[in-house]
C-alpha cells in the first residue's frame, strides 16, 4: 500500500459533530452488547475511519495507567477479538478470545489489563 493509502485508512472519517456518539448503541440487546461502548475510559474523542476505529486521545485506563497513543487504529470484533496498531509506539497487539457475549465486562477488563502491562513494559 502507498503511504497515502495508509494515511487515508488511519484518518477519522466521521463528521466531528457525531464522532463522540458513534459508539452509542442505546437499543442494543444486552446479550449482544452488555458493556457501554461509549464509556469514557474506552475512547472519549475517538472516531471511525475506512476500516477501523481511531483513538482520539491518549488512552487512560480505569486504574489511571496510560494505554494507546492518540491516533492508534484499533478494532474489537463481535467474538471478543481485539487489535490495535500504535504507530507512535511502533507496536501491534492482537488478542483473541473467540467467545460471546461481545464486550462482556470481564473481557473489557482483561484487555485493559493486557494493555496496561504492555505500555508499562514500554516505559
Amino acid at each position: 500500500m502507498s503511504p497515502e493509502s495508509v494515511a487515508e485508512i488511519a484518518k477519522a472519517q466521521l463528521p466531528e459533530h457525531i464522532r463522540n456518539n458513534s459508539r452509542n448503541l442505546p437499543n442494543a440487546h444486552f446479550a449482544f452488547c452488555p458493556a457501554p461502548l461509549q464509556a469514557d475510559h474506552l475512547d472519549p474523542e475517538g472516531s471511525f475511519s475506512l476500516g477501523c476505529a481511531i483513538q482520539g486521545e491518549q488512552r487512560v485506563l480505569k486504574d489511571g495507567r496510560r494505554g494507546r497513543s492518540k491516533g492508534t487504529i484499533y478494532w474489537y470484533g463481535a467474538a471478543n477479538i481485539d487489535y490495535w496498531i500504535d504507530g507512535e509506539k511502533g507496536i501491534i497487539v492482537f488478542v483473541v478470545g473467540n467467545y460471546f457475549p461481545f464486550a462482556e465486562q470481564s473481557w473489557v477488563d482483561f484487555i485493559a489489563g493486557v494493555e496496561g502491562l504492555i505500555y508499562e513494559g514500554l516505559e
